[in-house]
């Protein structure tokens, strides 16, 4: 009878043993099938996006435009595996002043990790609370439909987003296009906001003498034409979003006092700088 008992015990003891073994398997397996995302780069079979904005220098009467932002989203084109739908980077509530970010600097807007996959348009939805300060008078500003559908920005190349890779996504708002006075000392904005692919476009940078010239400076060649304003304290400037290749760069002043000037055969290289100094205006 005792061997009997002990032989049950064992066989027992056996089951309970295969089962826990069995057990911790399918634990183990389990664990490794579940993806996390890196803190310091995508997860598995995903890409990041990362998207900033700039500014281009204003100028006028215009000293601030506070913009409410509450979320950032991004179209997927339609594919073999789905897309064509609008995903979103960030939902999180944040006033940005864009006249801050002149003169080169830039803010991150939002980061996401995304499927790998080709990406085409950028869309702020925008809340209620957006003001402009003219002649140190700061008031409402109406922009149409930015609550509703939100403003559209098209991404004229692509993203195309890869496993393990992060883009950046630069957008380029134009103050001094985008704010339309209707009157009655009140304001309307139609944003005009370019969208730099910093993987392939480049820039150009410069300052403009005299401060007082209040120079236009234009990027130009065969296929495009790209414009910004010098800044009107210091003269500095950078064109943001320049097409690898050779330009002509011209200096037109508002100030009707001093000539224009053209610099040709201005080289522009991917994800590169091309400083052309200082640039001073004659007087007429």
């Amino acid at each position: 009878m005792e061997n009997t008992k002990t032989l049950f015990i064992s066989r027992s003891l056996l089951v309970a043993l295969m089962i826990l073994s069995l057990g911790g398997w399918m634990l183990q397996g389990c664990t490794n099938n579940t993806t996390n995302v890196n803190e310091n780069g995508p997860g598995h079979g995903n890409g990041r996006i990362k998207v900033h904005m700039t500014d281009k220098p204003s100028h006028g009467n215009i000293q601030a435009l506070t913009v409410d932002i509450t979320k950032i989203e991004i179209h997927e084109t339609a594919s073999d595996s789905g897309g064509n739908r609008w995903q979103t980077i960030s939902d999180s509530a944040q006033k940005v002043n864009i006249l801050d970010l002149s003169d080169g600097k830039t803010t991150l807007l939002g980061s996401k990790d995304l499927q790998s996959g080709t990406y085409n348009q950028i869309r702020l939805i925008l809340g209620s609370d957006n003001t402009v300060t003219a002649d140190g008078n700061t008031m409402p500003i109406k922009i149409p439909s930015g609550q509703q559908t939100g403003i559209k920005i098209n991404v004229n190349t692509k993203i195309q987003l890869q496993q393990g890779k992060t883009y950046n996504l630069l957008l380029d708002f134009n103050v001094a296009q985008s704010i339309h006075e209707t009157g009655n000392g009140r304001y309307m904005m139609k944003p005009v906001i370019h969208a730099v692919d910093t993987q392939i476009d480049g820039y150009i940078k410069g300052i403009v003498q005299p401060d007082s010239t209040n120079a236009v400076i234009y990027a130009m060649n065969n296929q495009d034409t790209t414009s910004t304003f010098a800044d009107t304290t210091n003269g500095k400037f950078k064109l943001m979003g320049i097409a690898p290749g050779t330009y002509s760069l011209k200096i037109s002043p508002r100030n009707t006092s001093f000539s224009d000037t053209t610099l040709t055969t201005v080289s522009v290289n991917s994800n590169d700088t091309t400083d052309v100094g200082t640039i001073t205006l004659p007087q007429k």
